[in-house]
Protein backbone atom coordinates (compact mmCIF):
# COMPACT_ATOMS: atom_id res chain seq x y z
CA UNK A 1 0.00 0.00 0.00
CA UNK A 2 2.84 2.59 1.18
CA UNK A 3 4.56 2.02 -2.59
CA UNK A 4 1.47 3.10 -4.59
CA UNK A 5 0.95 5.95 -2.76
CA UNK A 6 4.42 6.93 -2.59
CA UNK A 7 4.14 6.44 -6.91
CA UNK A 8 0.73 7.99 -6.63
CA UNK A 9 2.40 11.10 -5.06
CA UNK A 10 5.31 10.95 -7.77
CA UNK A 11 3.38 10.88 -10.49
CA UNK A 12 0.80 14.12 -8.94
CA UNK A 13 4.18 15.89 -8.22
CA UNK A 14 5.45 15.39 -11.57
CA UNK A 15 2.33 16.38 -13.30
CA UNK A 16 2.09 19.09 -11.19
CA UNK A 17 5.72 20.43 -12.41
CA UNK A 18 4.75 19.79 -15.69
CA UNK A 19 1.65 22.11 -15.56
CA UNK A 20 3.72 24.63 -14.07
CA UNK A 21 5.97 24.63 -16.67
CA UNK A 22 3.76 24.58 -19.33
CA UNK A 23 1.44 27.84 -18.00
CA UNK A 24 4.73 29.54 -17.60
CA UNK A 25 5.83 29.01 -21.04
CA UNK A 26 2.41 28.37 -23.14
CA UNK A 27 -0.12 29.93 -21.06
CA UNK A 28 -4.16 29.10 -21.86
CA UNK A 29 -5.78 30.76 -24.38
CA UNK A 30 -8.96 31.39 -24.03
CA UNK A 31 -11.46 32.86 -26.59
CA UNK A 32 -13.70 35.68 -26.42
CA UNK A 33 -16.12 35.97 -28.83
CA UNK A 34 -18.21 39.51 -30.51
CA UNK A 35 -21.52 37.68 -29.18
CA UNK A 36 -20.38 37.32 -25.94
CA UNK A 37 -19.03 40.77 -26.11
CA UNK A 38 -22.58 42.29 -27.04
CA UNK A 39 -24.04 39.80 -24.56
CA UNK A 40 -22.26 41.54 -21.52
CA UNK A 41 -23.08 44.91 -23.16
CA UNK A 42 -26.50 44.21 -24.06
CA UNK A 43 -26.99 44.73 -19.68
CA UNK A 44 -25.64 47.71 -19.26
CA UNK A 45 -27.72 49.95 -22.15
CA UNK A 46 -29.26 52.11 -22.01
CA UNK A 47 -27.22 54.18 -19.38
CA UNK A 48 -27.36 57.92 -18.64
CA UNK A 49 -25.66 60.48 -16.56
CA UNK A 50 -25.13 64.24 -16.18
CA UNK A 51 -22.31 66.08 -16.90
CA UNK A 52 -21.64 70.01 -15.72
CA UNK A 53 -24.95 70.04 -14.14
CA UNK A 54 -26.53 70.42 -17.41
CA UNK A 55 -25.17 68.35 -19.88
CA UNK A 56 -27.04 64.55 -20.00
CA UNK A 57 -26.03 61.67 -22.07
CA UNK A 58 -27.70 58.58 -22.63
CA UNK A 59 -25.89 56.44 -24.50
CA UNK A 60 -28.15 53.13 -26.19
CA UNK A 61 -27.41 50.47 -29.34
CA UNK A 62 -24.06 49.45 -28.56
CA UNK A 63 -22.67 47.63 -32.02
CA UNK A 64 -19.51 45.96 -31.60
CA UNK A 65 -16.73 45.11 -34.05
CA UNK A 66 -13.18 43.58 -33.34
CA UNK A 67 -10.82 45.48 -34.96
CA UNK A 68 -7.80 43.13 -36.48
CA UNK A 69 -5.60 45.57 -37.60
CA UNK A 70 -4.71 47.63 -34.51
CA UNK A 71 -5.78 44.63 -31.94
CA UNK A 72 -8.45 47.06 -30.82
CA UNK A 73 -12.46 46.64 -29.87
CA UNK A 74 -14.57 49.25 -31.02
CA UNK A 75 -17.39 50.09 -29.86
CA UNK A 76 -20.59 52.21 -31.55
CA UNK A 77 -23.20 53.61 -30.22
CA UNK A 78 -26.39 56.01 -30.40
CA UNK A 79 -26.24 58.68 -28.05
CA UNK A 80 -29.15 61.67 -27.00
CA UNK A 81 -27.60 64.80 -25.50
CA UNK A 82 -29.59 66.87 -23.54
CA UNK A 83 -28.77 70.36 -22.56
CA UNK A 84 -30.41 72.51 -20.75
CA UNK A 85 -32.82 70.31 -18.49
CA UNK A 86 -36.32 71.30 -17.06
CA UNK A 87 -39.14 72.16 -19.47
CA UNK A 88 -36.50 74.88 -21.61
CA UNK A 89 -33.87 71.90 -22.61
CA UNK A 90 -33.15 71.05 -25.72
CA UNK A 91 -32.18 67.29 -26.90
CA UNK A 92 -29.88 66.43 -29.78
CA UNK A 93 -29.32 62.88 -31.09
CA UNK A 94 -26.28 61.18 -32.88
CA UNK A 95 -23.41 58.70 -32.52
CA UNK A 96 -20.43 58.26 -31.03
CA UNK A 97 -17.68 55.66 -31.53
CA UNK A 98 -15.01 54.24 -29.75
CA UNK A 99 -11.83 51.90 -29.99
CA UNK A 100 -10.55 50.14 -26.52
CA UNK A 101 -7.94 47.82 -25.64
CA UNK A 102 -8.47 45.18 -23.23
CA UNK A 103 -7.56 44.67 -19.29
CA UNK A 104 -7.66 41.92 -16.87
CA UNK A 105 -8.77 41.97 -12.77
CA UNK A 106 -6.95 39.10 -11.67
CA UNK A 107 -8.93 39.08 -8.26
CA UNK A 108 -12.29 39.44 -10.04
CA UNK A 109 -11.53 37.35 -12.82
CA UNK A 110 -12.92 39.27 -14.87
CA UNK A 111 -12.39 41.61 -18.26
CA UNK A 112 -12.87 45.08 -19.19
CA UNK A 113 -12.56 47.65 -21.62
CA UNK A 114 -9.33 49.72 -21.23
CA UNK A 115 -8.63 53.38 -21.99
CA UNK A 116 -11.49 53.52 -24.29
CA UNK A 117 -10.51 56.57 -27.22
CA UNK A 118 -13.52 58.34 -28.73
CA UNK A 119 -12.80 58.33 -32.07
CA UNK A 120 -15.93 60.03 -33.62
CA UNK A 121 -19.06 62.23 -32.42
CA UNK A 122 -21.35 62.69 -34.98
CA UNK A 123 -24.54 64.76 -32.76
CA UNK A 124 -25.96 67.51 -35.59
CA UNK A 125 -27.78 70.34 -34.08
CA UNK A 126 -25.74 71.40 -31.29
CA UNK A 127 -24.95 75.05 -31.29
CA UNK A 128 -21.55 75.83 -32.20
CA UNK A 129 -21.29 77.94 -28.75
CA UNK A 130 -22.10 74.64 -26.86
CA UNK A 131 -20.31 71.92 -29.03
CA UNK A 132 -17.18 71.97 -26.84
CA UNK A 133 -19.34 71.29 -23.89
CA UNK A 134 -21.21 68.48 -25.22
CA UNK A 135 -18.04 67.20 -27.33
CA UNK A 136 -15.97 66.76 -23.66
CA UNK A 137 -19.34 65.55 -21.38
CA UNK A 138 -19.49 62.98 -24.20
CA UNK A 139 -15.90 61.80 -24.60
CA UNK A 140 -16.33 61.61 -20.64
CA UNK A 141 -19.17 60.05 -20.34
CA UNK A 142 -18.58 57.40 -22.29
CA UNK A 143 -14.80 56.46 -21.19
CA UNK A 144 -15.79 56.55 -17.62
CA UNK A 145 -19.06 54.15 -18.31
CA UNK A 146 -17.34 51.72 -20.72
CA UNK A 147 -14.31 51.35 -18.29
CA UNK A 148 -16.85 49.88 -15.65
CA UNK A 149 -18.31 47.07 -17.65
CA UNK A 150 -17.10 43.83 -17.61
CA UNK A 151 -16.99 42.26 -21.03
CA UNK A 152 -16.30 38.47 -20.02
CA UNK A 153 -15.46 36.77 -16.45
CA UNK A 154 -13.62 33.46 -16.82
CA UNK A 155 -15.44 30.11 -15.79
CA UNK A 156 -12.77 28.71 -12.99
CA UNK A 157 -14.54 25.43 -12.93
CA UNK A 158 -12.31 24.55 -15.79
CA UNK A 159 -8.81 23.55 -14.03
CA UNK A 160 -6.19 24.83 -16.26
CA UNK A 161 -7.85 27.92 -16.31
CA UNK A 162 -7.91 28.83 -12.75
CA UNK A 163 -4.53 27.95 -12.66
CA UNK A 164 -3.65 29.96 -15.03
CA UNK A 165 -6.19 32.62 -14.19
CA UNK A 166 -3.33 34.47 -12.23
CA UNK A 167 -1.47 36.29 -14.93
CA UNK A 168 -3.15 38.14 -17.99
CA UNK A 169 0.06 37.23 -20.68
CA UNK A 170 -1.50 39.05 -23.89
CA UNK A 171 -4.60 38.90 -26.21
CA UNK A 172 -4.82 39.30 -29.84
CA UNK A 173 -7.60 39.63 -32.00
CA UNK A 174 -8.03 36.82 -34.52
CA UNK A 175 -10.57 35.28 -36.41
CA UNK A 176 -13.40 37.68 -35.10
CA UNK A 177 -12.54 36.56 -31.68
CA UNK A 178 -10.26 37.85 -28.97
CA UNK A 179 -7.91 35.18 -28.03
CA UNK A 180 -6.51 35.86 -24.37
CA UNK A 181 -3.16 34.36 -23.05
CA UNK A 182 -3.52 33.45 -19.05
CA UNK A 183 -0.26 31.88 -17.64
CA UNK A 184 1.86 32.19 -14.67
Amino acid sequence: MGKKLTIALVILIVLGIASFIFLKTKGITVSITQPMIDKALETAFPKSDTYLTVVEVTYSNPVVKLLESSNRIEIGMDAKVGLGGGLLGKSYSGSVQLSSGLRYDSETLQFFLNEPTVDKIDIPGVPSNLSDQVVQAVTKASQQFLQDIPVYKLNTEDFKIALAAAVLKGFEIRDQEIQVTLGL
